[in-house]
């Protein structure tokens, strides 16, 4: 389905989150540009489970995004083609799949070595991928893997966060974001939603910006809010409200409710949910490295309160997707960079952008390696920020090679 919200109910792993720690497997399949979309795997080896999936989160990729608009000067005729103008491209189909792959240890993510450890008698799980060291406090303490190696695991608070929520977790520059255990809620720590908030200050911390409107699984619109700060403050008036153990599933596949979509860079999270229901309930994946989120009961007047406001504070938009995608041909391999033009999928090969893509992440350095990249060389990758104006992406989370053949781009496939 073109508008697809996974969030796992069932099942110790929430695919969303090994997609966010891993890079992905692309199944062969034939599909026409601008909307992909992609199955999670985690490195070289595929994990299977049983899920049920409810319609929380936008899980397209696009190669452009369906509003973008052409830039224009009328005073200067050699104006920058625009990159994010769907009509400098042509009409084609693409076909993507890679085989699995096993990394030794030198190119295994954090969250692919360490599914989970303990500080004490407490247990974290990998919640997101990278967070930046300047959102880095100060380290508290080494990690239990249950692992007989030599490898120091160390944990660190992060800026403004309460480390029995969230802790970051790694060495070097590379550290991941891990949760307490959902469970860890029912002992009172966090049974109300003040308590959560206090352990984590979101209101500064992530922003609201647009929101998507449900009747159960159906998607009946999605907005872009104008002012997410009046939302935040409805909220911190529920100190009180209390955890909600509730049939989740029956909650979100017959009631209509609205999901904000959250970000948050201090957090290390992406797109993840903030759900509110037209019965009283605040439904979050923020915090949640397993299967179940947070919920908690905000009453009825709250939350018809929430969604009036936000209804009548934003404006209908057009959906962005996960992740954007950028096909194109390396023109150069750089120290931490490459180089990639995209006129090879341009109607007019002059109107191609050379874009910097910056390649010093872990992830980013295994997938050149493995696929050989050079110049010469075409490649798509996924990024979730659009690229900024002097065209560059620095947020990039996959590496696919492609090729040509009679007009269409098509995998290269590595056995």
């Amino acid at each position: 389905m073109k508008n697809e919200r996974l969030l796992n109910i069932i099942g110790e792993i929430d695919d969303k989150y090994i997609e966010e720690a891993a890079p992905e497997q692309k199944k062969m399949q034939n599909r026409k540009f601008p909307w992909i979309k992609w199955t999670a795997v985690a490195a070289g080896v595929i994990i299977a489970a049983t899920a049920v999936s409810i319609p929380l989160i936008n899980r397209n990729t696009a190669v452009l995004p369906n509003d973008s608009t052409v830039r224009s000067d009328s005073n200067n005729s050699t104006a920058k083609p625009d990159a994010y103008d769907p009509d400098r491209y042509k009409d084609f189909s693409v076909m993507t799949s890679s085989p699995d792959r096993i990394f030794d240890g030198k190119y295994w993510l954090i969250s692919e070595k360490y599914k989970f450890f303990y500080l004490g008698d407490r247990r974290y799980e990998i919640n997101s991928r990278y967070i930046d060291e300047k959102w880095i406090e100060k380290p508290i303490g080494e990690c239990d893997t249950l692992r007989d190696n030599n490898e120091v695991l160390t944990a660190y608070k992060i800026k403004g966060v309460d480390e029995r929520l969230l802790v970051a977790a790694g060495y070097d520059k590379e550290k991941f974001v891990y949760s307490i255990r959902i469970h860890g809620i029912l002992d009172g720590e966090f049974d109300t939603l003040g308590k959560l908030f206090e352990a984590c200050d979101l209101p500064s911390m992530a922003e609201l910006n647009c929101f998507n409107e449900y009747e159960g699984r159906t998607e009946t619109g999605y907005y872009d809010l104008k002012n997410g700060e009046e939302i935040w403050q409805i909220l911190s008036e529920c100190k009180d409200a209390r955890y909600a153990d509730v049939d989740l599933i029956e909650t979100l596949t017959s009631k209509k409710y609205i999901s904000f979509i959250v970000s948050s860079e201090p957090l290390g999270i992406y797109k993840r949910s903030m759900g509110i229901t037209e019965d009283g309930y605040l439904i979050t994946d923020i915090f949640t490295s397993g299967s179940w989120g947070y919920i908690y009961d905000i009453g009825e007047e709250i939350a018809q309160r929430i969604i009036s406001l936000a209804k009548s504070n934003s404006e209908k938009g057009t959906e962005e997707p996960y992740y954007y995608s950028l096909i194109g041909t390396v023109t150069e391999v750089g120290d931490g960079y490459i180089l990639i033009d995209d006129s090879v999928i341009c109607k007019d090969p002059n109107n191609g952008i050379t874009f910097k893509v910056i390649t010093d992440k872990l992830i980013m350095k295994r997938e050149i390696e493995f696929w050989h990249i050079e110049e010469g060389r075409t490649v798509l990758i996924e990024y979730k920020y659009k690229a900024d104006s002097d065209n560059l992406i620095d947020s990039a989370v996959s590496l696919n090679l492609v090729g040509i053949k009679d007009g269409k781009l098509n995998s290269i496939i590595i056995c």
